[in-house]
């Protein structure tokens, strides 16, 4: 018979895989606007298809997805709820060690991966409270609210979308992997940053940006992941 402390840490790590697969849904669907697969999912959690297909089936018969066999899987209403919820700790606990504990982007994303899965709703709350119910984390991803509403982005647009040079400011960066945050990172494209595109090439995909003296060649699949806002004269 397992022992009660074997059996609370089965039960943690089930809960917290639960929570990843969940809010890797939603980030799949939502963010990138993609179909979420069994495959994207294995290769975003680091885990075999058959898992995928194990967790999907389990949580289609907790109500959280809709899941059938070759098919995209996808949040039911009470899935969204949930995932928007670990989201909302997740990119809290990211602003609050950055703006208090001043830790790197790198540490901060490391250490609110472990903490949203131990924090009450009651913590959360005063934490909103003490950052004065902040709608954006250090990326510039929208915190959702208690409501499940998310802040509007407005006049926001991928720099992989853009169609003009000229002078812009970075409002959001989706780190949708290590090698993408080190590349932005060595390269200074950060949130609030100013930036001036000097060229698009359309048919080579890529983008000529000077921030500060600095000239950056960024590609169409790292331009995904910059949001800009154009800067008037």
């Amino acid at each position: 018979m397992l022992s009660l402390l074997n059996k609370l840490s089965i039960y943690f790590v089930m809960s917290v895989s639960t929570d990843n697969f969940l809010k890797s849904i939603y980030h799949i669907s939502n963010e990138l606007e993609e179909k979420v697969t069994t495959t994207n999912l294995s290769e975003k959690l680091s885990v075999s298809k058959a898992a995928i297909t194990d967790m999907a089936r389990n949580l289609t018969q907790k109500g959280f997805v809709e899941y059938q066999p070759y098919r995209e899987i996808n949040l039911t209403a009470k899935g969204t709820s949930a995932a928007l919820g670990i989201v909302r700790k997740h990119r809290l606990w990211e602003l609050f060690l950055s703006k208090v504990l001043k830790l790197s982007h790198t540490e901060i994303h490391h250490e609110a991966e472990r903490l949203e899965h131990q924090t009450s709703d009651f913590l959360l709350n005063k934490i909103d409270e003490y950052l004065g119910y902040p709608e954006f984390d250090p990326h510039g991803d929208p915190i959702p609210r208690k409501n499940g509403k998310i802040p509007n982005l407005k006049g926001v647009t991928r720099l992989s979308e853009i169609s003009e040079t000229g002078k812009y400011v970075v409002v959001r960066i989706q780190l949708s992997d290590q090698e993408v945050a080190n590349f932005l990172a060595q390269q200074q494209v950060e949130v609030h940053k100013k930036i001036a595109v000097t060229q698009i090439l359309t048919d080579q995909k890529y983008f000529s940006v000077h921030i500060g003296s600095n000239a950056v060649i960024i590609d169409q699949n790292l331009a995904k992941n910059i949001y800009v806002k154009p800067i008037e004269d």
